[in-house]
């Protein structure tokens, strides 16, 4: 399996200690975050795995550099800030057109099983699986009764935005930021910056298949903010035998 692993941002939410080291980069219970993740990403089965850089790049192509785990670690560079959907695009020859990869955030930590993960998706036949969840987040996404992708609501502004209208009820889950996606994706991505989520939506609206995929059994640790970092750090310690 390939992961692409978003690692291009500016982590503002975390400064000042991403004001010299860029957030994947950060350092957990004495390693960097991006050791765990690739740490459970090759105990998944991923083999390839490729790292966008944009802020800080040279220390990412570094670390990349010195990497000697299980995993094929690649960086591709974006001079300018792609977005989570320009990014995608910048590395489409990296992926080919047969097989369906994962991507994923560089700050957040997880036990997600992905082979149960992948075999949900292959079977369904979807565009794009969402790794979803009961967490709350100021961005929620709505999915009908057979987890299909009907729109998103902004919790705080209470505007919902619908890209289908299947008669059945709505509910409100949480993207934990795994996703799997069809190399078919590559027909509709678009090389300007862009949020991938506009994409899903977009390709809901116009009837390709975008799932969800119940999470919530796993767990998520997410370093996004100083208080997310120091609640990882201590939820980390208690899982310690999980990430290690």
């Amino acid at each position: 399996m390939k992961a692409m692993i978003f690692a291009a941002g500016f982590g503002t939410r975390l400064r000042p200690l991403t004001l010299s080291t860029p957030k994947p980069l950060i350092p957990l219970l004495g390693k960097p975050v991006l050791d765990w993740v690739l740490a459970h990403l090759a105990r998944q089965g991923v083999r390839e795995a490729l790292l966008n850089a944009h802020y800080l790049k040279e220390q990412i192509a570094v670390y990349a550099k010195r990497y000697q785990g299980p995993i094929q670690l690649q960086v591709i560079e974006e001079p300018e800030i792609l977005g989570t959907g320009g990014g995608l695009w910048n590395a489409r020859e990296w992926f080919g057109e047969n097989e369906d990869f994962l991507i994923c955030n560089g700050d957040i930590l997880t036990d997600l099983p992905l082979h149960d993960f992948m075999q949900a998706h292959q079977q369904s036949g979807a565009l794009v699986s969402l790794a979803v969840n009961q967490a709350r987040s100021p961005g929620m996404l709505l999915l009908d009764e057979s987890m299909q992708l009907a729109g998103r609501v902004n919790v705080a502004q209470k505007i919902q935005e619908l890209c289908i209208r299947s008669g059945q009820p709505f509910k409100e889950w949480g993207f934990s930021g795994f996703h799997l996606v069809s190399p078919r994706i590559f027909n509709q991505v678009e090389p300007f910056p862009f949020d991938i989520l506009e994409l899903y939506l977009k390709q809901a609206r116009q009837g390709a298949l975008v799932q969800g995929w119940d999470a919530s059994k796993s767990w998520f640790l997410d370093i996004g903010s100083p208080e997310q970092l120091a609640q990882a750090e201590q939820e980390a310690r208690a899982r310690w035998g999980a990430l290690d």
